[in-house]
């Protein structure tokens, strides 16, 4: 979305509730995604780990109709089994790309 409030009135649409819970969402959101982030980090070894911080990623965002970002993390964890440890830290920093600039968004639309 080119106007970045437009995401909170997007959202509150969407899931039908006044726009100071989804700002109240959204401050959850990126506590959450922040530290699913560094678990990418940590754990990108460990692939038990790593599925589960992105199926929690996959389900705070599409909680908030996030489908881009949730889609991103579904493909992630179908191939996950089968990627090699390069394609696996390619598909994560795409991924992390992508959560960084909902970040952004949604804290230019709190400012």
């Amino acid at each position: 979305m080119s106007d970045d409030n437009a995401l909170i009135s997007f959202v509150a649409s969407k899931i039908e509730l006044p726009e100071e819970i989804v700002i109240t969402l959204f401050k959850k959101f990126i506590a959450n995604a922040e530290a699913i982030l560094t678990k990418f980090e940590e754990e990108h070894e460990d692939a038990a780990a790593l599925k589960m911080a992105v199926h929690s990623l996959k389900g705070i965002s599409r909680n908030l109709y996030l489908e881009a970002l949730g889609n991103a993390c579904e493909a992630f964890e179908r191939a996950l089994p089968t990627l090699t440890s390069d394609e696996k830290r390619k598909h994560l920093l795409q991924l992390g790309e992508e959560t960084l600039k909902i970040i952004a968004q949604m804290k230019r639309a709190l400012a």
